[in-house]
């Protein structure tokens, strides 16, 4: 009974990603296909203008900026927490500790 339990869960699991991602392949298809025709250089390196919202001139370089701000913000924030730990975790934790590398409880 256990195995037909796991084996029907497992089965909705692969189904509900097989959705997920087929509703995924659509969007992003969806917004290649109507958005490819209006990607020239011009609108990639353009701030949005005064009348963007309508219909006037437009670009998308202070989104494109903007993600590269948070994304280094991210990288610098997450390297100050993880290198030392990773540091201290290597070179400073008593062998005997529970999260020591060669510990058998992790093998």
């Amino acid at each position: 009974m256990k195995y037909l339990e796991e084996k029907i869960i497992k089965i909705i699991m692969i189904g509900a990603a097989v959705i997920i991602m087929a509703v995924l392949v659509y969007i992003v298809g969806t917004v290649f296909y109507k958005g490819l025709p209006s990607l020239t250089l011009e609108m990639v390196t353009r701030i949005p203008g005064g009348g963007f919202y309508l219909g006037k001139e437009g670009g998308v370089l202070n989104a494109i900026a903007g993600s590269v701000f948070i994304i280094t913000g991210a990288l610098v924030f997450s390297m100050l927490i993880s290198v030392p730990l990773v540091m201290y975790i290597n070179f400073y934790l008593p062998k005997r500790s529970v999260f020591f590398r060669d510990n058998p409880l992790f093998a």
